[in-house]
């Protein structure tokens, strides 16, 4: 088990995270609501999991949830993909409200990219 704070990986998926819910929370939820909520879950979903398999005591167990944690970008990067084109997320366009420099989507990539890289490079140690 390790502490999960001191991963790479963990601070760029908390950044990522933090960006996504300050992003949302200037949004109009009348008529948004249902995707803050996907986008917020996504967002979270790949800290909280990349946390959760550093608690488990094989490499097995925490490469499944590290799996699951790039799922997660996966479906947050599509989330953003989606706002960006139904127009509540068109600042998406011009880079994260985070100050993150980030063009929308491809922010949530190279957040998949890094855990993916990150985690190899954690069980490549292990192993």
């Amino acid at each position: 088990m390790q502490n999960y704070r001191r991963l790479i990986v963990w601070r760029k998926a908390h950044t990522v995270a933090l960006a996504v819910h300050r992003l949302t929370e200037r949004w109009p939820t009348k008529s948004n609501l249902s995707l803050i909520g996907q986008l917020r879950r996504a967002g979270l979903s790949v800290p909280a999991n990349i946390a959760e398999g550093c608690a488990k005591s094989s490499d097995r167990d925490f490469a499944r949830f590290v799996q699951i944690a790039i799922g997660s970008t996966v479906e947050l990067e599509y989330h953003l993909e989606f706002a960006a084109d139904v127009g509540p997320a068109a600042e998406v366009r011009l880079g994260c409200a985070s100050g993150l420099h980030c063009r929308g989507p491809s922010h949530a990539g190279r957040a998949r990219e890094t855990v993916e890289n990150q985690s190899s490079i954690r069980l490549n140690a292990v192993g």
